[in-house]
C-alpha cells in the first residue's frame, strides 16, 4: 500500500494521500473476474499492473465486498453508468445489498407515448387550490402559472382519508392557514389576512372617493372642474382591495414598477398613479388613526412601570438615499454618522405599545435636539406633569422646561468623578431597558423593504409619506411588547 496510489477509473481523480477516508482495491488476478472489472472501467488499450488500484466509491455502498452474490462485488458507479456519474449515500442498506449484478443495464428512456400510456388508469393528483387572492400576484398568462410549488398534492385513496377522518380535515386546514398567514406576512407585513381586511375596509371609504394622482396638477383645484368631473375618464381596471393589494406589497417587497406592472397586467403608468394616490391617502388617514394616547388612556407594557408619566419615547433613525448632484443639496444631507447622504425622522412610541409620531424628513446633518425642538406638533401635544424619555444624545431639557414636562435621560457621569453612583447606575439601567423598545419599532419600520436600499431622488416628493405610512403599519402587526 502506497501514499501515492491512485484511483485507475475514467474522470476519477481520487488519491490515497488526499482522501483518508477511501479505501483503495488491487484489481483481482482471478481471469474471470478481472475480465468484467476491466469491462466496467471501458478503457481502451488499459493493461492494468500491480500497482494499479480502484477507489472504494465505484462499489454500491461505498464499501467492496467479497461475497460474489453481493451487489458490491463488481465496481459499477462510474461516470459512463446510467449516462452520469452517480454519488450514493454509505448506508447500512446498501452495505447488506444481496442482489447479483453481472453487468449495469442501461437505464431505457420511455417515449412520450409509452410515457402516455403508462398514466392511464392511474388516478389524478387532486391539486388543493391556492388562496386566490394571492393568485393575482402573477397574471394568467405567466409560464410560472404552470409550476405551483406550494401547492399540496394527494392522490384520490388520501382525498379520501381525509374526508372520512374530520381531525385530519381540521389538522390540514390550520396547516393551510398558517400558510397563507406567512405568506400574508411576506407580501404585505399583516400577520394574516383579517387584518389586511380591516384596514382595508377603514380606508376604502376614503378610498371611494379619491382621483387618481396626475402630477403636480392635481393639487390644483381647477384641474377638477366640474367638466373634468362630469367626464373622469374610464374606470379603473383593478378593484380597490387589488389597488391596496399593490400598495402593500411595493412597501414590504420593495418590488419595482416595472415587476408590479408584469404581475397584474397593467402599465407602469397605472402603477405610479395608484401607488402615489394611495400613499398620500394612507399618509393622512393613518396619521389621524395613530394619534398620540393620554398617560392614562389605557394600560401600559410591564417594561414601562417604573414610568407611569412618560408619554413618548424619541428616538432618530436615517434611511440611505442617493446623492444629489448639488453640492449644496448634498452638504445638507449627508450624515457623517452614517458616512452616507440620508433622510433622518424622529420617531416617538407610546408606552402601550404603538409607534405615535413621526416627524418630516431632515438631512442627515441635522442634530437630534435640532429636530426635536422644531417638531413643534410634538411639543404642543405634551401637558404639564408628563414625561418624555430620550437617550443621552437628546439634550432637550431647555425646550420641555418651559412646558412643565419632565425629560427622563440616563444620567451623565461628567467631569471630577470617575464613575456614576449606584443610584444613578441602576436608574440609568432601567431607562435603558425601556427605552430601547423604541429601536425595536424603528427596525421594524425598516422591515419595509422599499426602506431598504437608496432611497431614490425621483421618489424624494414622497419620502414623508412613505416613511410615516411604514412607521403607522407597524401597529398592525403583532406587538414587540407584552
Amino acid at each position: 500500500m502506497g501514499k501515492n496510489d491512485f484511483c485507475c477509473a475514467p474522470n476519477c481523480s481520487n488519491r490515497r494521500n488526499r482522501q483518508r477516508n477511501i479505501q483503495f482495491y488491487r484489481i483481482p488476478k482471478d481471469k474471470a473476474v478481472r475480465r468484467k472489472w476491466l469491462q466496467r472501467i471501458r478503457r481502451k488499450g488499459f493493461e492494468p499492473t500491480e500497482s494499479t488500484r480502484m477507489c472504494s466509491q465505484h462499489f454500491l455502498g461505498g464499501k467492496r465486498s467479497m461475497d460474489p452474490a453481493n451487489a458490491s462485488y463488481l465496481p459499477s458507479l462510474f461516470d459512463h453508468s446510467h449516462g452520469k456519474s452517480v454519488k450514493t449515500r454509505i448506508t447500512q442498506t446498501s452495505r447488506n445489498a444481496g442482489s447479483q449484478v453481472d453487468d449495469v443495464p442501461k437505464v431505457k428512456r420511455k417515449s412520450s407515448r409509452a410515457r402516455e400510456q403508462s398514466t392511464v388508469g392511474r388516478p389524478c393528483p387532486v391539486i388543493t387550490k391556492p388562496n386566490t387572492y394571492w393568485d393575482k400576484c402573477l397574471p394568467s398568462s405567466n409560464t410560472l402559472k404552470e409550476h405551483d410549488y406550494v401547492s399540496v398534492q394527494a392522490d384520490a385513496n388520501a382525498q379520501k382519508m381525509a374526508e372520512d377522518n374530520p381531525e385530519l380535515i381540521e389538522i390540514i386546514r390550520e396547516l393551510q392557514e398558517k400558510r397563507s398567514e406567512k405568506l400574508c406576512s411576506f407580501y404585505t407585513g399583516f400577520p394574516n389576512y383579517g387584518t389586511f381586511k380591516a384596514l382595508f375596509d377603514y380606508l376604502k371609504d376614503a378610498a371611494a372617493t379619491k382621483r387618481n394622482w396626475r402630477g403636480g396638477e392635481t393639487a390644483n383645484k381647477s384641474h377638477f372642474s366640474d367638466r373634468f368631473q362630469r367626464k373622469p375618464g374610464p374606470d379603473s381596471k383593478l378593484t380597490l382591495e387589488e389597488e391596496f393589494l399593490i400598495v402593500m406589497i411595493r412597501l414590504k417587497v420593495g418590488l419595482f414598477q416595472k415587476d408590479l406592472a408584469l404581475r397584474f397586467g397593467l402599465s407602469e403608468a397605472t402603477i405610479s398613479r395608484v401607488f402615489t394616490s394611495w400613499i398620500n391617502l394612507m399618509y393622512i388617514e393613518l396619521k389621524d388613526l395613530c394619534e398620540m394616547p393620554d398617560c392614562e388612556s389605557s394600560e401600559k407594557a410591564k417594561q414601562f412601570g417604573r414610568f407611569p408619566m412618560v408619554r413618548v419615547i424619541l428616538d432618530c433613525t436615517e434611511i440611505y438615499t442617493e446623492k444629489p448632484s448639488s453640492l449644496q443639496a448634498n452638504k445638507a444631507i449627508y450624515s457623517h454618522y452614517k458616512s452616507h447622504n440620508t433622510f433622518k425622522y424622529l420617531v416617538g412610541i407610546s408606552p402601550h405599545p404603538a409607534v405615535v409620531y413621526v416627524s418630516r424628513a431632515w438631512g442627515g446633518r441635522a442634530s437630534d435636539k435640532h429636530i426635536t425642538s422644531h417638531s413643534q406638533d410634538l411639543i404642543d401635544a405634551l401637558k404639564p406633569g408628563e414625561q418624555v424619555m430620550v437617550d443621552r444624545g437628546f439634550a432637550i431639557e431647555s425646550i420641555l422646561l418651559p412646558r412643565s414636562v419632565e425629560l427622563v435621560i440616563p444620567n451623565f457621569k461628567g467631569q471630577g468623578r470617575s464613575q456614576l453612583t449606584e443610584i444613578e447606575g441602576k436608574m440609568s439601567e432601567k431607562i435603558a431597558e425601556a427605552r430601547i423598545h423604541v429601536e425595536r419599532a424603528m427596525q421594524r419600520i425598516k422591515m419595509y423593504h422599499i426602506l431598504g436600499n437608496e432611497f431614490k431622488l425621483s421618489m424624494a416628493h414622497l419620502a414623508d409619506q412613505i416613511f410615516t405610512v411604514c412607521a403607522f403599519l407597524v401597529n398592525f402587526q403583532t406587538s414587540f411588547l407584552k
